[in-house]
This record gives structure tokens, C-alpha cells and sequence, in this order.
């Protein structure tokens, strides 16, 4: 595994949630699902960035 730059070497959090339901509401689980795959996502991100600042 290529070496996290400093300050990196924490797991992701959560800083803000910002939501509205346009139409109807939505249940806890949606939500901490919709907040799953948004972390999954800046994993991932994350993740190609490193990768490709170690092939530069």
C-alpha cells in the first residue's frame, strides 16, 4: 500500500449532511445508505488520486 500524505492516516467521517425530501420524506436507513455510498465513493477518489500521484 503506497503512503498516506500526512493528515490522511484517519478514516472518513462525516463533516456535514445536508438532505431534503423532495416529495416525501426518507427513513434513517436510506439515509445512512445514500451516507454509505458517499464514502464508498471518496474512498475510491481518494484512492485514485494516490495512485495517480505515484505514477507522476
Amino acid at each position: 500500500m503506497a503512503s498516506r500524505p500526512a493528515g490522511a492516516e484517519r478514516e472518513l467521517a462525516v463533516v456535514e449532511f445536508q438532505s431534503t425530501g423532495e416529495g416525501r420524506s426518507f427513513s434513517r436507513l436510506e439515509a445512512t445508505s445514500l451516507l454509505d455510498l458517499g464514502l464508498t465513493g471518496c474512498a475510491a477518489l481518494m484512492e485514485a488520486q494516490r495512485k495517480a500521484v505515484d505514477l507522476g
